[in-house]
Parts: C-alpha cells; sequence; structure tokens
C-alpha cells in the first residue's frame, strides 16, 4: 500500500512520500514520521492512500470498497451477503430423508435454513444440537408446520425427527408426516 503525507500549501498540496508498506499499522516508523512532520514544516497534514478503487464525495461513495478492506467487495445486498458468507447454499439439491450428511462448511454457521420444497425450515446451533420450525398457513387455509431436530459434529449432520402436521380449523390436526430435505443454507 502506497501511504502519501501531505502539507497544505498555497496554491495545492505538496506531497511528500513517507514510505511503501504492506501493513500501515506495524510498520511506521518514528524516524520516517518524524522526517515527515519537519518537511510539512507545522502546516495541516492530509493523508492519501493511493491503491483504492473507490471514492467517498459529497455525491456519495463511488467504486467498490474489497472485503480485506472492511467493505463487502458489492454493489447490490443480494452479492453483499454472499461476499460476507451469508445465505450460503452449503448441501443442496438433493434428498434427506434420514440418518446423517455431509453439510460441507456447516461448522461455520450458527443459523442454517433447510429448504423442503419452497419452505424454509429456520434452524439454530447450541451445543451440538439443531432445531428450528417453520409455521405458515398452507392452500387449504390451515396452519402447516414444520419442524426439525437434530445434532452436528463438525460437518456432519445428523436428523433425530423432521416432520410436519395440519392444524385445521376444527382443531382435528393431521398425523404426523415425515419431511425431506432438498438443500441447507449456511445463514450465519
Amino acid at each position: 500500500m502506497s501511504i502519501r503525507i501531505y502539507a497544505k500549501e498555497e496554491g495545492g498540496l505538496t506531497p511528500y512520500q513517507v514510505m511503501q508498506r504492506e501493513d500501515i499499522l506495524n510498520t511506521v516508523t518514528s524516524d520516517a514520521t518524524d522526517k515527515a512532520l519537519s518537511a510539512a514544516q507545522g502546516k495541516r497534514l492530509f493523508t492519501q492512500i493511493t491503491d483504492h478503487t473507490h471514492a467517498l464525495t459529497s455525491a456519495g461513495l463511488t467504486g467498490i470498497l474489497s472485503v480485506n478492506k472492511g467493505g463487502t467487495g458489492a454493489t447490490t445486498a443480494a452479492a453483499a451477503r454472499t461476499a460476507l458468507g451469508m445465505i450460503k447454499l452449503l448441501w443442496g439439491d438433493g434428498t434427506w430423508s434420514s440418518g446423517s450428511i455431509t453439510v460441507p462448511g456447516l461448522s461455520n454457521y450458527t443459523i442454517i435454513a433447510i429448504r423442503v420444497g419452497a419452505t424454509l425450515v429456520i434452524c439454530s446451533a447450541f451445543g451440538n444440537h439443531v432445531r428450528g420450525s417453520s409455521t405458515f398457513f398452507n392452500s387449504a387455509g390451515n396452519i402447516f408446520t414444520m419442524a426439525f431436530s437434530g445434532t452436528y459434529s463438525g460437518d456432519v449432520l445428523t436428523m433425530v425427527s423432521f416432520k410436519s402436521v395440519s392444524h385445521p380449523a376444527n382443531g382435528a390436526n393431521t398425523a404426523y408426516t415425515d419431511q425431506i430435505g432438498n438443500a441447507i443454507y449456511g445463514i450465519c
């Protein structure tokens, strides 16, 4: 990264090259700083970092601030979530109805979503348990609930139970139905 210190002078800014360095926080030497301050002769100092691809002006921010510089590296909210590793497809387009599966990256998330058709069952991980549910009104106007319970160790997720039930207005719940997971997303 190239860092320049400028002293404000009549007619413009005069650059004083301080140093070339990779880590702005760890490689500043008191000798280089003293020389820059002496060269500025007590005038107001400005800094310029010369390798950014964005700019902040009174009109707003232009360009894209990369993740390694504290930004998201993206121009849309959806792309930002992807760049930051949020809502990432970990395992998908399969059928999981029992037992254990390996879900690459699972251990990096505490909130996951298991997709069943067009429905996401949001689950949280605590200790070695993963539990969650999704409740909505189905096309018949009944309250429909899916519930997941499982355990995990590292990136291995084990289904204990994954069921659904319909709650009609008359109160006669349907029998539990086994559910099949089609995809697993890491959320955060």
